[in-house]
Protein backbone atom coordinates (compact mmCIF):
# COMPACT_ATOMS: atom_id res chain seq x y z
CA UNK A 1 0.00 0.00 0.00
CA UNK A 2 2.63 1.99 0.64
CA UNK A 3 4.41 1.88 -2.67
CA UNK A 4 1.18 2.57 -4.56
CA UNK A 5 0.69 5.71 -2.18
CA UNK A 6 4.06 7.07 -3.41
CA UNK A 7 3.84 5.83 -6.90
CA UNK A 8 0.25 8.15 -6.62
CA UNK A 9 1.98 10.96 -5.21
CA UNK A 10 4.97 11.09 -7.67
CA UNK A 11 3.67 10.19 -10.47
CA UNK A 12 -0.44 10.68 -10.24
CA UNK A 13 -3.26 8.26 -9.85
CA UNK A 14 -3.67 8.01 -13.02
CA UNK A 15 0.28 6.18 -13.43
CA UNK A 16 1.35 3.83 -16.06
CA UNK A 17 3.11 1.05 -14.26
CA UNK A 18 4.49 -2.56 -14.27
CA UNK A 19 4.89 -4.53 -11.24
CA UNK A 20 7.99 -7.38 -10.85
CA UNK A 21 6.47 -10.39 -8.16
CA UNK A 22 8.05 -12.78 -6.71
CA UNK A 23 8.04 -16.57 -6.13
CA UNK A 24 4.44 -17.85 -7.38
CA UNK A 25 2.79 -18.77 -4.06
CA UNK A 26 5.01 -17.56 -1.73
CA UNK A 27 3.56 -15.19 1.81
CA UNK A 28 5.53 -12.56 0.85
CA UNK A 29 4.64 -12.28 -2.98
CA UNK A 30 0.54 -12.91 -2.26
CA UNK A 31 0.73 -10.05 0.75
CA UNK A 32 2.93 -7.58 -0.78
CA UNK A 33 1.33 -7.97 -4.44
CA UNK A 34 -2.85 -7.86 -2.38
CA UNK A 35 -1.58 -4.54 -0.93
CA UNK A 36 0.20 -3.41 -3.82
CA UNK A 37 -2.99 -4.00 -5.87
CA UNK A 38 -5.35 -3.48 -3.64
CA UNK A 39 -4.31 0.47 -3.16
CA UNK A 40 -3.40 0.80 -6.70
CA UNK A 41 -7.20 0.00 -7.93
CA UNK A 42 -8.24 1.87 -5.06
CA UNK A 43 -6.30 4.97 -6.31
CA UNK A 44 -6.69 4.35 -10.09
CA UNK A 45 -3.09 3.35 -10.87
CA UNK A 46 -2.51 1.27 -14.12
CA UNK A 47 -1.10 -1.47 -13.68
CA UNK A 48 -0.47 -2.15 -17.72
CA UNK A 49 1.59 -5.54 -16.52
CA UNK A 50 2.69 -7.71 -13.66
CA UNK A 51 5.12 -11.00 -14.01
CA UNK A 52 6.83 -12.95 -11.91
CA UNK A 53 10.78 -12.24 -11.42
CA UNK A 54 10.79 -14.68 -8.44
CA UNK A 55 12.93 -12.52 -6.29
CA UNK A 56 15.30 -12.58 -8.44
CA UNK A 57 18.02 -9.66 -9.55
CA UNK A 58 18.99 -11.04 -13.44
CA UNK A 59 15.48 -12.47 -13.96
CA UNK A 60 14.19 -8.90 -12.76
CA UNK A 61 16.44 -7.15 -15.82
CA UNK A 62 15.60 -9.48 -18.30
CA UNK A 63 12.20 -9.91 -17.13
CA UNK A 64 11.59 -5.77 -17.00
CA UNK A 65 13.43 -5.81 -20.80
CA UNK A 66 10.35 -7.78 -22.19
CA UNK A 67 8.03 -5.77 -20.53
CA UNK A 68 9.19 -2.41 -21.35
CA UNK A 69 9.61 -3.79 -24.65
CA UNK A 70 5.76 -4.88 -24.68
CA UNK A 71 4.37 -1.45 -22.31
CA UNK A 72 4.48 2.10 -23.69
CA UNK A 73 4.68 5.22 -21.29
CA UNK A 74 5.41 3.36 -18.35
CA UNK A 75 5.97 5.64 -15.66
CA UNK A 76 6.66 3.52 -12.43
CA UNK A 77 7.79 -0.15 -11.53
CA UNK A 78 6.72 -2.00 -8.58
CA UNK A 79 9.33 -4.65 -7.66
CA UNK A 80 7.90 -6.98 -4.82
CA UNK A 81 11.57 -6.72 -3.15
CA UNK A 82 15.00 -4.80 -3.51
CA UNK A 83 16.79 -7.24 -5.72
CA UNK A 84 14.03 -7.29 -8.58
CA UNK A 85 14.38 -3.63 -8.10
CA UNK A 86 18.10 -3.49 -8.45
CA UNK A 87 17.48 -5.77 -11.51
CA UNK A 88 14.95 -3.62 -12.76
CA UNK A 89 17.14 -0.42 -12.25
CA UNK A 90 19.60 -1.77 -15.44
CA UNK A 91 17.31 -2.59 -17.87
CA UNK A 92 15.53 0.99 -17.63
CA UNK A 93 19.15 2.11 -17.57
CA UNK A 94 20.05 -0.14 -20.69
CA UNK A 95 16.52 1.33 -22.52
CA UNK A 96 17.03 5.10 -21.44
CA UNK A 97 13.88 6.09 -19.98
CA UNK A 98 12.95 7.44 -16.90
CA UNK A 99 11.00 5.78 -14.78
CA UNK A 100 10.92 5.75 -11.60
CA UNK A 101 11.72 2.05 -9.82
CA UNK A 102 10.01 1.18 -5.70
CA UNK A 103 11.08 -1.51 -4.02
CA UNK A 104 10.63 -3.64 -0.82
CA UNK A 105 13.42 -4.21 1.96
CA UNK A 106 15.73 -1.67 2.67
CA UNK A 107 18.82 -3.06 1.13
CA UNK A 108 22.25 -1.05 1.83
CA UNK A 109 22.93 -1.22 -1.90
CA UNK A 110 19.26 0.01 -2.58
CA UNK A 111 20.22 3.17 -0.26
CA UNK A 112 22.94 3.60 -2.43
CA UNK A 113 20.95 3.57 -5.99
CA UNK A 114 18.51 5.64 -4.32
CA UNK A 115 21.04 8.59 -3.42
CA UNK A 116 22.52 8.10 -6.63
CA UNK A 117 19.16 8.72 -8.50
CA UNK A 118 19.03 5.55 -9.90
CA UNK A 119 15.91 3.89 -7.73
CA UNK A 120 13.38 6.22 -6.52
CA UNK A 121 12.23 4.46 -3.02
CA UNK A 122 12.15 1.28 -1.02
CA UNK A 123 9.66 0.49 1.58
CA UNK A 124 12.54 -0.48 4.64
CA UNK A 125 11.69 -2.83 6.68
CA UNK A 126 13.86 -3.19 10.26
CA UNK A 127 15.37 -6.62 10.52
CA UNK A 128 16.71 -6.12 14.09
CA UNK A 129 13.58 -4.58 14.85
CA UNK A 130 11.67 -7.54 13.85
CA UNK A 131 13.83 -10.16 15.98
CA UNK A 132 13.52 -7.85 18.90
CA UNK A 133 9.56 -8.09 19.13
CA UNK A 134 9.53 -12.00 17.52
CA UNK A 135 11.65 -12.58 20.59
CA UNK A 136 9.66 -10.20 23.42
CA UNK A 137 6.52 -11.95 21.90
CA UNK A 138 8.65 -15.35 22.37
CA UNK A 139 8.78 -14.21 26.34
CA UNK A 140 6.06 -12.98 26.93
CA UNK A 141 4.13 -15.72 26.09
CA UNK A 142 5.79 -18.16 27.74
CA UNK A 143 5.10 -15.74 30.81
CA UNK A 144 2.04 -16.62 30.71
CA UNK A 145 1.11 -13.42 28.61
CA UNK A 146 -1.37 -12.48 26.09
CA UNK A 147 0.35 -11.60 23.38
CA UNK A 148 -1.50 -10.46 20.16
CA UNK A 149 -1.50 -13.05 17.11
CA UNK A 150 -0.11 -10.11 14.36
CA UNK A 151 2.44 -7.46 14.98
CA UNK A 152 3.36 -5.44 12.88
CA UNK A 153 6.52 -3.96 12.74
CA UNK A 154 7.22 -0.36 11.48
CA UNK A 155 7.70 0.39 7.99
CA UNK A 156 9.12 3.31 6.13
CA UNK A 157 9.63 4.85 2.78
CA UNK A 158 12.93 5.90 2.36
CA UNK A 159 13.33 8.02 -0.29
CA UNK A 160 16.82 10.90 -1.36
CA UNK A 161 15.42 13.01 1.41
CA UNK A 162 15.51 10.34 4.30
CA UNK A 163 18.17 7.23 2.43
CA UNK A 164 20.94 8.18 5.29
CA UNK A 165 18.39 8.31 7.92
CA UNK A 166 16.92 4.64 7.36
CA UNK A 167 19.57 2.82 6.55
CA UNK A 168 20.08 -0.02 8.92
Amino acid sequence: KVAADAIAKRYGTSAKVIELSGVPGAWSNIDRGNGFNQEAKKLGIDILSSQSANFDRTTALNTTQNMLQANKGVQAIFAQNDEMALGAMKAVQASGQKIGIFGIDGESETHTAIKNGTITATIAQQPAKIGEMALKALYDHFSGKKVSKTINSPIYLVDKTNADQHNW
